[in-house]
């Protein structure tokens, strides 16, 4: 237990330093705080967050692009297109010629159109994850199934390949879901400094560890865990971890951790000028390169 509150103070030391501005404005959490209206926060969010993959640089470049084409209303957008589709098996090209990394026009056409669907049937991408909630989950896995069928339901007639399977991942796989977890921490939490908090009836204390890369380095590090696969136990475990440090509100150190990564302050070995400013150090295992 001893070791447990070292490292909460640790974490603690770590919040505390963020400058939140900054990181911010690297992080794609900034596009939906674009928007007043909350079903465009939402639509927006999600966008912003399955498509957060690969580098900081080019997901931004990919969002600005994207969000330009949508305009102010994509909540809108999206249902008049579901409309559209669901009377006439035909709807206007929104992502014309889109290529990003794996994702296709046809994937996010495929997504956008189930989007545009559940807004119409639930009203919101909220109520859609409320209605699926059960209960006596501990997490909200419960929820994002939900969600994930009725996407799959939804866009059953329209085509979509490789990258429509790694865009929205399917939670009965055993995958770490780090972006649907990114998703439902800004949707979930707060609302603070960095996250939106429009659904925090779902209950902050439910949320899984966004498990990128670097979190689970330094997760491994200050020995969060000592599983060798960043999966969905892995995930379950370090936030079942994180509620000995705080039972409401475990997921409140992912933003300060995944940015020491992101920021390369933390270089994912020792070096020692950096690495003696990180109030991790005394407790992280990571080693100096050979």
């Amino acid at each position: 237990m001893s070791d447990l509150k070292q490292i909460k103070k640790a974490l603690d030391q770590l919040l505390s330093q963020v400058n939140y501005q900054e990181r911010i404005a690297a992080d794609p959490i900034r596009f939906p705080k674009r928007y007043q209206n909350i079903q465009d926060q939402e639509v927006v969010a999600l966008f912003s967050a399955l498509l957060a993959y690969g580098r900081v640089k080019a997901i931004g470049e990919c969002l600005e692009r994207l969000f330009e084409t949508l305009g102010d209303s994509p909540a809108t957008l999206a249902r008049e297109d579901a409309l559209s589709f669901r009377e006439t098996s035909q709807f206007e090209r929104r992502f014309p010629n889109f290529v990003y990394r794996f994702t296709r026009e046809d994937d996010l056409n495929k997504l956008w159109i189930a989007v545009g669907e559940i807004l119409l049937r639930y009203q919101s991408l909220g109520q859609c994850f409320m209605a699926h909630d059960q209960a006596q989950d501990s997490s909200l896995l419960s929820a994002y199934q939900g969600f994930y069928e009725d996407v799959l339901k939804y866009s059953q007639s329209l085509n979509g390949g490789k990258g429509f399977k790694h865009l929205l991942s399917d939670p009965k796989k055993g995958s770490a879901l780090k972006r649907i977890n990114m998703f439902l921490r800004w949707m979930v939490r707060g609302p603070d400094e960095v996250d939106l908090g429009l659904w925090s009836n779902l209950g902050c204390h439910r949320l899984l560890i966004p498990l990128d890369v670097h979190v689970f380095r330094l997760s491994s590090a200050l020995a969060l865990t000592k599983r060798r696969s960043a999966d969905l136990k892995t995930a379950l475990e370090i936030s079942q971890k994180l509620r000995h440090f705080d039972a409401d509100d475990p997921i409140k150190y992912d933003f300060a951790i995944a940015h020491l990564g992101i920021s390369g302050a933390c270089k994912g070995y020792r070096v020692a000028q950096i690495c003696a400013e990180c109030p991790l150090d005394p407790l992280c295992s990571l080693k100096y390169p050979t």
